[in-house]
């Protein structure tokens, strides 16, 4: 039996060789036509890739485009904003201090202005503020309290710049917002 076996593998061992060689080449055929496959779908894939990403690249440098132009219309229109308001508060200043102040005279009928009572009308007190001389401040204590006429118009000046200078920032702070949002007065 060992040489009837070997005379059938004699006779079927081309046929084997030939059927191992077809095999491994159809094994090959196959995975280089599965390979290209891939390589195509990668290819694909690969080119849609980079139209979205140059598409993508477009986008966003207008984007940036539009924020940088924004940004300097936003800085152009701040500037503006800040020259005028201290435009106007120079302008402020000017007149307040070329023009009059307000003026704060007292109604007493027993002296005249700062005159010092019990003497000639002349005499101007040099001190502080006396019940003739001063405007009472102390509304409602036990002691009364008397400021100067000098004193109140200072601080009644004072006040009226700042509160120009108020209206001021306020508008200028409008101006600036408005772009951005609805400014309700």
């Amino acid at each position: 039996m060992g040489s009837a076996a070997l005379i059938m593998a004699k006779k079927y061992l081309p046929y084997l060789i030939v059927a191992i060689v077809v095999i491994g080449f159809l094994t090959w055929a196959i995975s280089s036509i599965y390979k290209a496959g891939e390589a195509s779908k990668n290819a694909e894939w690969l080119i849609k890739d980079a139209e979205q990403r140059e598409a993508l690249a477009k986008e966003m440098g207008e984007a940036m485009q539009r924020v940088a132009d924004d940004r300097k219309k936003n800085e152009m229109h701040t500037m503006e904003v800040i020259n005028e308001r201290d435009r106007q508060i120079s302008s402020l200043n000017n007149h307040l201090d070329d023009s009059k102040r307000v003026l704060i005279h007292t109604q007493n009928t027993a002296c005249n202005g700062n005159a010092v009572p019990g003497k000639n009308n002349g005499t101007v007190d040099s001190g502080g503020a006396t019940r003739e001389s001063g405007i009472r401040v102390s509304g409602g204590y036990a002691e009364e309290v008397y400021v100067s006429e000098e004193m109140t118009n200072t601080i009644i000046n004072d006040l009226h710049r700042q509160r120009e200078e108020l209206k001021i920032y306020f508008k200028a702070c409008a101006a600036e917002l408005r772009p951005l949002v609805n400014i309700v007065n």
